[in-house]
């Protein structure tokens, strides 16, 4: 083989390994929806917009808060829970103006929609907005006693209860 010929032989190889590693992956399919790992992605993204902190989150915990919130989706899809479009843009608008006075390099970024479009951080915010709303009707259909709760709390060690989901709270003026 002639050096011209190796050369394209390594390009090729080359850029298949390239190409390879953006493709995107199916993580799962869920009532004939198929979610993938640009979908993840994108979650991961939201959530670091709302993450000021920075803290370190495993990738793990990341995609059982995805598969949550689809899951909450989808229940609320099946129970006909509608969310107001006011109310979500009322919170995208919290999110994004917030860096207009802390982060305006991230604030110009999120405005032209560089980080994530702005339908996404829509859906994501719709997606966790949801799951608050579902949570509240179940925690208020429950008859919780806080005295026995408080006086017997090994009743939460023996059922290891554990809630972990990301949260947007709005504040009321």
């Amino acid at each position: 083989m002639n050096y011209f010929t190796k050369l394209i032989i390594l390009i090729i190889f080359f850029s298949q390994n390239l190409y390879s590693e953006t493709i995107e992956k199916i993580l799962f399919s869920f009532n004939n929806k198929i979610f993938t790992t640009i979908d993840l992605n994108q979650r991961i993204e939201y959530l670091k917009i709302l993450n000021k902190d920075n803290r370190t989150i495993s990738r793990e915990i990341y995609q059982d808060d995805f598969i949550a919130v689809l899951l909450f989706n989808e229940y609320s899809i099946n129970n006909k829970i509608k969310i107001e479009k006011k109310i979500i843009d009322n919170y995208y608008k919290q999110i994004i103006e917030q860096y207009k006075s802390e982060d305006i390099e991230l604030y110009n970024k999120l405005i032209n929609d560089e980080l994530l479009p702005k339908k996404i951080i829509l859906l994501n915010i719709k997606y966790d907005y949801q799951r608050k709303i579902v949570l509240e009707e179940i925690l208020k259909t429950k008859k919780f006693d806080q005295k026995k709760l408080d006086n017997n709390n090994n009743l939460l060690n023996k059922y290891d209860i554990k809630i972990e989901y990301f949260l947007i709270n709005q504040e009321k003026d």
